[in-house]
């Protein structure tokens, strides 16, 4: 269906947003410094679709995402991810958060996928959404089409993790003054990454002055 097909954009539209970095160097709220090529290339095509002069700032492109109807646009469980990475305080258990509704968005997206599939749907999607939503969804299509693949959560789902660690870890920070090791990598488990890598992703972001910790073995 139409309203399916637009939901899946937009969806894609906000995991695109979501897996743009943070946090620069120093601490700064901003990730230019520190973005990839992928990253970098994504947000110049979500800045350009919704009529940027150049590209904008991760805020400001959060702001106009949020100012289109493109969050209530996507899955419920794609609203629930935006929500847990960029708008909540949770530092208990955002991981947990975060890897169910990935799991949700995952399961949500086969489901639909089979369902086109038997229905032989090829139904335009951009007539669905609002033009400012269409714009942003169309931009995250068209960065899928340029990689040469198909849109799938695993396309995401290791950077929306590695973003989901250092929203975490940040707000551990700002929580806490101490926490076990042991502690934090139990509340980092549901996101599935390795420990080294989750610890490696750490371990660079407080050299590059991303994150203030001090890791006392």
């Amino acid at each position: 269906a139409e309203g399916d097909n637009a939901e899946e954009l937009a969806t894609r539209a906000l995991l695109a947003s979501v897996v743009i970095p943070r946090f620069a160097k120093g601490g700064d709220a901003e990730a230019d410094a520190l973005e990839g090529d992928s990253e970098r290339d994504t947000k110049a095509r979500l800045a350009a679709l919704l009529a940027f002069s150049s590209t904008p700032s991760r805020t400001s492109l959060m702001e106009d995402i949020r100012s289109s109807d493109l969050v209530e646009a996507a899955s419920p469980a794609a609203r629930d991810l935006f929500r847990v990475l960029e708008e909540s305080f949770a530092p208990l258990d955002l991981s947990a958060k975060a890897a169910a509704a990935m799991d949700a968005i995952m399961g949500a997206s086969a489901a639909a996928a089979a369902a086109a599939s038997a229905a032989g749907s090829d139904t335009p999607v951009s007539s669905a959404l609002s033009s400012s939503a269409a714009a942003a969804a169309g931009a995250v299509s068209s960065a899928d089409v340029m990689r040469g693949g198909d849109f799938t959560l695993d396309t995401y789902r290791r950077r929306i993790s590695e973003q989901a660690v250092m929203r975490q870890v940040t707000q551990l920070s700002r929580a806490y003054s101490t926490i076990s090791l042991k502690a934090l990598f139990d509340m980092l488990a549901p996101l599935g990454l390795a420990r080294t890598d989750a610890e490696h992703l750490i371990i660079s972001a407080v050299r590059a002055r991303t994150l203030d910790l001090r890791f006392d073995h």
